[in-house]
This record gives C-alpha cells, structure tokens and sequence, in this order.
C-alpha cells in the first residue's frame, strides 16, 4: 500500500468537480469545505470544474465562495 505521503509527493493537479461535489442542494456537501482547506495548504493545484455552461464563469464561481470556499475565480474551468 502506498502511503498518502508519498502518493501526494508525486501528485501535482486535482480536477475537482463543483455541483454534486462541494455542494448539492443549495447546501455545502459535509466536510467539503474543510477537504478543499486541508488541500489548498498542501503544495497541489486546485482545479474545478463544471459543465454548467448557462451561467458565465464568474456566476459559477460566487456559488461555492458564498458557500464558504476559499475558491479563487481562475481556478474555475467550464
């Protein structure tokens, strides 16, 4: 078994989906606030993503930063 340690070593992107997976409902999913935290201090790249395309990028990203998040708007891709 690898150890996270390690593994994290060699990882240097997540692709994070948004709708269903920071949030769902209108609500933040449970701990997903504190994961995308924990992440951000850690030396990866955080990148997330949506299919939502009948909203611009800036509408997209207020969603989750209203949530709570600690998104910036160029991590956002759609």
């Amino acid at each position: 078994m690898i150890s996270t340690a390690i593994y994290f070593k060699e990882v240097k992107v997540l692709l994070i989906d948004i709708n269903g997976t920071l949030y769902y409902k209108k609500k933040p999913i449970k701990g997903a606030i504190k994961a995308v935290s924990s992440l951000s201090e850690k030396e990866l790249k955080l990148l997330f993503l949506t299919n939502t395309d009948s909203k611009p990028v800036k509408e997209v990203w207020k969603t989750p930063k209203n949530y709570g998040f600690e998104i910036k708007l160029d991590q956002i891709y759609h």
